[in-house]
């Protein structure tokens, strides 16, 4: 089974989420691409399983990914089982926002995509980051998670 992961990432945290997302996937048997969203243009939509996600910007996701989200999964993309994250600032407080990857799932829905599983939502310390302790271990988990859901395997 082949899975590709694309990722937007300006300070290097949704880089480590979407690294680490690809590590689980692998470790449930995927083969799996990893892909920076200013190198998605051709994305093969034979694929098993779409990962996407970047950043949260006051609560949306934003620039190049949104539009890759809104516009290229159309045409042959439909029912393709799919995947969002993000991370984000307000992720585990007490006023926690609505995040990249709750748009990017909407966006990707209204497309015709079939979710496999919740958005995954990484808490960063700031704007810039880091991520928080934990986090980069939580997305590898998710990861396998998503492996053995598109596998059947519930043992993940």
């Amino acid at each position: 089974m082949k899975g590709t992961v694309v990722y937007q990432s300006k300070f290097g945290s949704s880089r480590q989420v979407a690294e680490a997302i690809v590590k689980g996937l692998e470790y449930a048997g995927l083969e799996v691409e990893l892909v920076r969203v200013a190198d998605a243009g051709n994305l093969d939509p034979g694929i098993d399983l779409l990962v996407i996600g970047g950043p949260t910007r006051i609560g949306r996701a934003y620039g190049p990914i949104k539009r890759l989200a809104k516009r290229k999964f159309k045409e042959g993309w439909a029912g393709k089982l799919f995947a969002t994250f993000s991370t984000g600032a307000s992720i585990g407080t007490e006023k926690e926002s609505p995040q990249a990857s709750d748009v990017l799932q909407e966006l990707l829905k209204e497309n015709g995509l079939e979710p496999i599983a919740p958005p995954f939502k990484a808490g960063v310390d700031d704007m810039h980051g880091p991520l928080r302790e934990g986090e980069v271990e939580r997305a590898e988990q998710y990861g396998r998670e998503l492996g053995s859901k598109l596998s059947g395997d519930a043992a993940g």
